[in-house]
């Protein structure tokens, strides 16, 4: 069995924007499971050498990005939940780990998190099907091909062994990748410096979705802030040392794009999305969404075209009021560091005769001083 992962630095191009419509052509032993990403067109059998060859043509797929591009095979164990309700799921893991899937709750998360993002994005699920794949020795905890969500196989555990904790972890992991069908998929960043146009957005999102409950996710609601307060701590360290950059990081090659797979980007990232939703409110943020998505469906974007959406639905929402999206991104997401506060005051007759709030850089940061 073979593994190799295309993002970010062994993708098939040399740049997101060029994104293009594929008609892939795959040639496997027989035998071995092929996801497709949207269907089979057609399927022919023929020998050479004796050695018995399998061809699949692929359906064209809509634009996407060419580190999306994904094909599993191996000898799997295959679920399946083809509900006419819902997009189709398939679930495919090993044999021997089959009875370390809670496969009914997997594909109970997975329709409580689509019925979610549609109804706050304004846009339907932009894809045929959702396909889990357990994957042994995955290099990371997950990752968003489309229409294929391939996870470690680490996330998965017994029923006996599953804590809330665990459980939570292993609900907001589904509910990330499914984000990314539109923050990433759906809508790409044009280049890696605005990776957390895709992380900060499925982090965040997945952990506001799990706090909203629904069948299968309640459980965990009361845990998904909680949870996602280490996300947040684990950006601060990071955000208070020597190598810590921007959100909107410098990213001249796609091997920089490597360390920027870190907890700026997804907790620093992910807790100043948190506070644009309660700065903007859930309604008016999720406005901006849907014209976002209604106006970049299968393109590229920048940080300015994000911007340029969300302070257009709140403008929209809210015309009595101001708030400047400008000034905030530019104060919290395009410098680095972090600022302390310390008080002074003065007392005299066991009462306080004065007091003072002073903000300062810390050591690494930028001189900005914020207000939100």
């Amino acid at each position: 069995m073979s593994l190799i992962v295309l993002c970010p630095s062994d993708w098939r191009a040399v740049s997101n924007a060029i994104e293009t419509r594929y008609r892939l052509s795959e040639e496997l032993n027989s035998g071995r499971h092929v996801l497709e990403r949207a269907g089979i067109e057609w399927f022919l059998q023929f020998y050479e050498d004796e050695s018995q060859i399998a061809i699949n043509e692929f359906e064209q797929t809509p634009k996407i990005s060419t580190y999306l591009y994904a094909i599993c095979a191996g000898p799997y164990q295959v679920f399946e939940d083809f509900d006419p309700m819902y997009v189709p799921q398939r679930i495919f893991v090993r044999q021997s780990l089959v009875e370390f899937l809670r496969h009914e709750l997997m594909f109970g998360i997975t329709k409580t998190t689509l019925e979610f993002y549609q109804r706050n994005f304004g846009a339907r699920y932009p894809f045929t099907k959702v396909d889990h794949v357990m994957s042994p020795d995955y290099k990371y905890g997950a990752m968003e091909n489309v229409g294929c969500i391939t996870y470690s196989d680490e996330i998965m555990c017994s029923e006996k062994h599953m804590s809330i904790p665990k459980l939570t972890f292993f609900c907001v992991v589904i509910q990330h990748e499914l984000c990314h069908m539109w923050f990433g998929n759906l809508v790409t960043m044009r280049w890696w410096n605005d990776l957390w146009l895709n992380e900060a957005f499925a982090t965040s999102l997945s952990y506001k979705a799990c706090s909203e409950g629904g069948p299968h996710v309640d459980p965990y609601r009361d845990e998904a802030w909680l949870h996602m307060s280490g996300y947040k701590r684990w950006g601060l360290a990071e955000d208070l040392m020597p190598s810590n950059h921007k959100i909107q990081a410098e990213c001249p090659t796609t091997d920089t794009a490597e360390s920027l797979i870190d907890g700026i980007t997804y907790g620093k990232g992910s807790s100043l999305i948190k506070q644009l939703i309660f700065l903007m409110g859930w309604e008016v943020f999720c406005k901006g969404l849907q014209i976002y998505f209604k106006r970049y469906a299968w393109k590229n974007t920048e940080l300015p075209d994000f911007i340029r959406c969300m302070q257009q639905g709140f403008d929209e929402a809210r015309p009595d009021e101001t708030l400047d999206l400008n000034d905030w991104s530019s104060k919290w997401l395009q410098t680095k560091g972090v600022n302390k506060h310390s008080a002074e005051f003065e007392q005299a007759d066991g009462k306080f005769t004065k007091f003072v709030i002073r903000q300062e850089p810390c050591k690494n940061a930028d001189a900005v001083f914020r207000e939100q």
